[in-house]
């Protein structure tokens, strides 16, 4: 290309080369250089990218420079005509999909890489039917790789072994362990923090529920999930062991919290001097050196002494095991027998991804979830009334009592399909293959709503009354070293429908302490876009089927399988914005709820969620109504809401900051 530039004055070719005789020498080589090089990607990169439309066959959506799965698309947000973002299906949702017409839609970049995303849950409940033609593209998953191959990397073979183990790893044993430490903990927290001396209607504020919720998810995971015996206090001021360079809680919390950098940022680059990657490269290394003494003392734990009731040296030892009921030990335990046992390698790199799920993914939806019941009182209330109705009358439970808890999973279940952690599911093609779906979504809404009307008419029809519970104060409490204000307030559950249904305008909420919250009707961002109702939707005539298309894709192509566009899409969930924790009573339709993955490969850790959730939220709001604490002097609610519920997807979707107010009932 050198050769080239004595020739610069000469090549009208660029117009703007014609100006270089005007600029000084270096100038003029720097233009015509960068112009070179430009023209160079156009020639090469323009088959690429005809390429990358042809394997979408043209089909809507965006055009990007950067390519989605490249190190710059996991931590550049949205420019627009540039890139739509690394956080764009959560950011948008089902917006994006509204805007182009179609539960389908195309990214296509410069360099000729491809994707669909998807918001049709039919369809996606067709591609779960063939996993053969939809396999998972495990090389998409280079960070849950890091500490070694585990249940979500491994394909083929190997994954069908790795599911076999951890199946058996999950039973009806260990949810009875999880829902007892879960109570002890909450319990723990109870008597650590002093809060039991507190009165009713005293009040606690905390700056990020996060802040309680991740302790409490840690303690669940290490204790039911680890064999660990941790308290409430055990992880704060705790030193730094010998050997290590952080603490086990701070470098498994800073592993989550780096994780899109660690895709970003390729491990030849860990030389540099920036505080974020060296303190990133410093909690992997310590996490998996924590790790790997975690499984050699389990297994020291584990097995017994050689038998010695053979003299030949070459005797196979016999072990005894200890018969503990964590998921660790049994983990562990099943590396050491069976036909196919987990490697080394596979045993690190499978409690890597547990530590991970079941640590910061319940952490933030449960502090999502009190979010939630804090902004829609009158669905608190309903809990609350459920829970004191399902309570045995001398508090105890197990996890027996799960099922009777029906409403509590439901508020969990709604706030996931409002929260998911998921934000992409990729499947790649393995085939050319047909796809067929509507070939527009403008009537979402309409179908909606008329099978949201025969879901309630079911829902309204089955019903049962159940009395309401003496509301009597417990002598046990929430408070401490927190600030406290007294408040006679409580919440009315009669009372807060009433103000939920008849005003008509947002109010402003003051930050007096004590000042009750006061609800108000949804504002606008939440209210119904369409002119149906369920009471009017019931007379009215079916939708129209809308029209079908068919897209032939190539092979190879990636498909992101899109959690909150399919929860967000008023075909499946109208007023999708609004928190009704009534979707998810009953009988539901499963294939349209996606927040764990989908299909056979669908998180095998899901139960272990729910049981420490509805455990958890069950103690905690019979003891505490939840409300929202205002950043300021007459925040309305739709500014709270907009405040509260902003996030960032990083290995699960992450809050960013989430203020509430706890008062004692």
């Amino acid at each position: 290309m050198l050769f080239l530039l004595p020739f610069a004055n000469s090549l009208p070719v660029i117009p703007f080369l014609t100006y270089l005789p005007e600029l000084p020498i270096r100038y003029s080589t720097l233009f015509f250089a960068l112009a070179v090089a430009i023209a160079i990607e156009i020639h090469h990169g323009l088959p690429r990218y005809k390429k990358g439309l042809q394997r979408v066959n043209n089909l809507p959506g965006f055009r990007s420079l950067i390519s989605p799965f490249s190190g710059a698309g996991f931590g550049t947000p949205n420019i627009p005509g540039i890139y739509p973002g690394f956080d764009m299906p959560w950011q948008g949702k089902h917006n994006i999909f509204r805007k182009f017409g179609r539960d389908v839609i195309s990214c296509v970049s410069w360099n000729g890489d491809s994707v669909l995303y998807l918001a049709d849950a039919d369809l996606i409940n067709k591609m779960n039917a063939n996993q053969n033609v939809y396999p998972k593209p495990v090389e998409k998953y280079g960070v849950l790789n890091l500490l070694g191959p585990n249940l979500v990397t491994a394909h083929g073979d190997d994954w069908r072994r790795q599911q076999v183990i951890s199946r058996g790893v999950f039973n009806t044993d260990g949810w009875y362990f999880l829902w007892g430490e879960t109570v002890r903990i909450f319990e723990g927290m109870m008597r650590a923090e002093g809060y039991n001396e507190m009165k009713a209607g005293e009040e606690v504020k905390i700056k990020h529920s996060v802040s309680m919720t991740l302790r409490v998810a840690l303690l669940a995971i290490a204790n039911a999930g680890f064999g660990m015996d941790m308290s409430w206090n055990d992880d704060e001021n705790m030193p730094i062991p010998a050997g290590h360079k952080m603490t086990f809680q701070t470098a498994l919390h800073v592993v989550a919290q780096s994780s899109i950098l660690r895709l970003a940022i390729p491990k030849w680059l860990d030389w540099l001097p920036f505080k974020a990657i060296r303190q990133m490269v410093t909690a992997f290394d310590e996490l998996e050196k924590y790790i790997q003494s975690m499984i050699k003392d389990k297994r020291g734990a584990l097995l017994g002494e050689k038998s010695p009731i053979d003299n030949n040296a070459n005797a196979e030892p016999k072990f005894e095991l200890d018969e503990r009921q964590d998921l660790f030990s049994k983990l562990v335990r099943s590396s050491l027998s069976g036909e196919a046992p987990l490697t080394d390698e596979e045993l690190q790199g499978n409690i890597y991804i547990y530590l991970l799920a079941g640590h910061e993914t319940t952490a933030h939806s449960i502090s999502y979830c009190l979010a939630l019941l804090a902004l829609w009182p009158e669905k608190q209330e309903e809990m609350y009334r459920q829970i004191m109705q399902a309570m045995p009358a001398d508090g105890v439970t197990t996890y027996a009592d799960y099922k009777k808890f029906e409403y509590v999973l439901a508020v969990y279940f709604e706030t996931l399909r409002m929260f998911p952690p998921v934000q992409q599911i990729p499947k790649k093609l393995s085939q050319d293959t047909i796809f067929t779906f509507d070939k527009s979504n403008e009537h979402n809404v309409e179908i909606g709503v008329q099978e949201e009307a025969k879901r309630k008419a079911r829902y309204e029809s089955n019903a049962q009354t159940l009395p309401s519970p003496p509301v009597t104060p417990l002598k046990s409490s929430f408070g401490g070293n927190i600030s406290r204000s007294s408040s006679s307030s409580s919440l009315s559950s009669a009372a807060s429908s009433t103000a939920m249904s008849t005003s008509t305008s947002a109010t402003s909420i003051g930050s007096s302490d004590d000042k009750p919250f006061t609800p108000q009707a949804p504002p606008p961002f939440l209210r119904n876009r369409s002119n149906l109702t369920p009471e009017t939707a019931r007379a009215s005539p079916p939708a129209t089927a809308p029209e079908q298309m068919t897209l032939t894709v190539e092979k190879d192509t990636v498909v992101f399988i899109s959690p909150p566009a399919v929860h967000y899409n008023p075909k499946y969930y109208p007023d999708p914005y609004d928190f009704q924790p009534e979707r998810f009573v009953g009988k539901f339709d499963q294939t349209t709820f996606i927040p764990f993955s989908t299909g056979t490969r669908i998180c095998i850790g899901r139960h272990f969620s729910e049981v420490e959730s509805v455990a958890f939220l069950a103690y905690f709001i019979k003891h505490f109504s939840v409300h929202p604490t205002p950043a300021y002097e007459g925040e309305t609610r739709e500014e709270m809401m907009k405040r509260m519920f902003q996030g960032t997807p990083l290995i699960t979707l992450t809050p960013h900051r989430i203020p509430l107010t706890f008062r004692r009932r």
